[in-house]
């Protein structure tokens, strides 16, 4: 693991494809909720 991978607090890829929620992908459950997507 890098430095910079060490120090995420929060990586989304926003591609779940449905759904209103963005996962986190760090590992520390920084999940959002999207509004307004199409």
């Amino acid at each position: 693991m890098s430095s910079v991978q060490a120090e995420l607090v929060g990586y989304w890829n926003f591609d779940e494809g449905t759904g209103t929620t963005a996962y986190d992908q760090s590992g520390n459950n920084n999940n959002g909720t999207i509004y307004g997507a199409s």
